[in-house]
């Protein structure tokens, strides 16, 4: 944002204390481009889903991961570190954005991890720029997110059981 970039974040949910502090501390300091929630639930969540372009997840550890899932039914494109349930569900660059590696896992952040956030919030930027590739992309996490049901995980079980006779 010092760099002049035109954009408004919010920061959601909890995590490491030593991060948390820092997003307060960047609310101090761009009040009317960073927001820190400390929370991530209910109503106001799917609402931040509903105005947000996209969601940036660079999760150490995501077993299965539902918030991504969730933002793309919103149309809001995820861009997630290649980790569990994340790399599963985001397909670089057609339902989202997958970044080169994961986080980090054993401090808190490293320069190197920084870079690679800031090259993914910079690739998302430009392509928001290309509203036709945005909107392609949009439309795609869209469709992905509809199959990520329980309708679709029961037929997928039948079949596969069926397979086994």
């Amino acid at each position: 944002m010092e760099a002049g970039l035109n954009a408004h974040f919010i920061t959601m949910g909890s995590g490491l204390e030593p991060l948390e502090e820092k997003a307060t501390e960047l609310e101090d300091k761009f009040p009317g481009n960073f927001r820190a929630i400390l929370s991530f639930k209910g109503a106001e969540k799917y609402r931040t889903f509903a105005a947000a372009d996209f969601a940036l997840m660079p999760s150490r550890y995501e077993p299965c991961g539902l918030v991504q899932m969730e933002g793309m039914r919103f149309g809001t494109l995820p861009i997630v570190a290649p980790t569990g349930g994340l790399s599963d569900t985001v397909i670089d660059m057609q339902t989202g954005i997958v970044m080169p590696r994961e986080v980090e896992q054993d401090t808190v952040v490293t320069e190197g991890d920084v870079s690679m956030l800031l090259d993914a919030i910079s690739k998302a930027c430009k392509l928001f720029v290309d509203e036709s590739q945005y909107r392609r992309m949009q439309k795609a996490a869209i469709g992905a997110a509809k199959e990520f049901s329980w309708s679709s995980s029961a037929k997928e079980y039948i079949a596969r059981f069926r397979g086994m006779w």
